[in-house]
């Protein structure tokens, strides 16, 4: 199987250090920091959506090179590899799953 390399484009920082704690991520608010590599404007334009998909998460402010958000399950330090705006048109629809991931879940996003 071939091999390849990821380079993060930047870095979460929250208070949540313990990789343990998996739960009640609703209310944890971090911010993004892009790498420097992608200039001050990179984030331009994002400030006009209310979502962004690093898994999915609510954006609530952009500054430079600056992300926050609220409820991103990643403890301080995680590396990001990728993100990009939620848009409505591209959500997926008709999403199946067992009914034990809802119960297992169930408090995942909660504050």
């Amino acid at each position: 199987m071939p091999s390849f390399e990821v380079t993060p484009i930047g870095t979460v920082r929250n208070n949540r250090t313990d990789v343990q704690h998996t739960d009640n991520w609703g209310a944890v608010p971090s911010t993004i920091t892009i790498d420097e590599r992608f200039g001050e404007a990179c984030l331009q334009g994002l400030e006009g959506f209310s979502r962004v998909e690093v898994p999915c998460c609510a954006i609530e402010s952009v500054h430079d090179r600056e992300l926050t958000v609220v409820g991103l399950d990643a403890v301080s330090g995680t590396p990001v590899i990728d993100l990009k705006p939620t848009m409505a048109e591209f959500r997926a629809v008709n999403i199946k799953q067992p009914e034990w991931v809802s119960r297992l879940t169930s408090e995942y996003f909660q504050p």
